[in-house]
């Protein structure tokens, strides 16, 4: 398991951290977000995700 802490110091951050995060996952990850995560900043995360597929 691991264990990622980022704070976010904008949009394009929360994207390039989600490309980068990607990354290490592997089919059948589970990804679990603790603290509160406004709605913007979830879909910001999922939109670096899947630049990262693409």
């Amino acid at each position: 398991m691991f264990h990622f802490q980022f704070i976010s110091k904008n949009e394009n951050d929360t994207k390039n951290f989600a490309k980068s995060f990607a990354s290490y996952l592997q089919k059948k990850d589970i990804i679990v977000l603790t603290r509160g995560f406004r709605k913007s900043e979830k879909l910001n995360l999922l939109k670096g995700y899947y630049v990262f597929l693409d």
